[in-house]
């Protein structure tokens, strides 16, 4: 079931938000800013990225468990929030969100997924729940090649924050 609520598109469905699910609930030329996934979605499907039409935020709930391969690849999405209950993220789950500025993941079940932020280029803010050695011995994953990763990027970790000086052929991290 999908609803209005005036300012949100709601998804209520059972298991898993899949692509085919997204296209027959979203009519042509109904666009919503913010997209809440109910509760009763265990998951986000694979390849639903061309489904989340004009939505700058997706709120998950505390039922999603998983973020299949893809699942936001290439969508508008501004600024996300990964609850600490998702247990997986799968490849490429955020690649190609050009539009993302600030991706927190609370869980530690997905945030090293292969190109998991690949080609978000516009990333400010990435909050990840590991420590700042894991993630600089995990960046090259996360973005398909550490050197991918924006300059001035600040990624904030469990023991503290670093910022990514990169000049598009060596990478620094500057710890805080």
């Amino acid at each position: 079931m999908v609803y209005n609520d005036g300012s949100a598109i709601n998804y209520e469905v059972e298991g898993t938000l899949e692509a085919s699910t997204l296209g027959t609930m979203v009519k042509p030329g109904l666009e919503f800013e913010t997209i809440r996934v109910g509760n009763d979605v265990t998951a986000i499907g694979t390849n639903t990225n061309t489904k989340w039409g004009a939505a700058k935020e997706v709120i998950l709930t505390k039922s999603v468990k998983t973020i299949q391969a893809n699942a936001f690849e290439g969508s508008n999405i501004v600024n996300m929030v990964v609850p600490a209950n998702v247990t997986s993220i799968g490849d490429a789950a955020f690649k190609d969100c050009s539009n993302l500025k600030c991706l927190v993941i609370k869980s530690s079940g997905g945030s090293t997924a292969a190109r998991l932020v690949a080609g978000c280029g516009n990333l400010r803010v990435l909050n990840v729940n590991m420590t700042k050695d894991a993630y600089k011995s995990r960046a090259a994953t996360c973005w398909d090649g550490e050197t991918n990763q924006p300059n001035g990027l600040e990624v904030i970790c469990t023991d503290g924050k670093t910022t990514v000086s990169n000049d598009g052929t060596t990478v620094e991290y500057q710890d805080q």
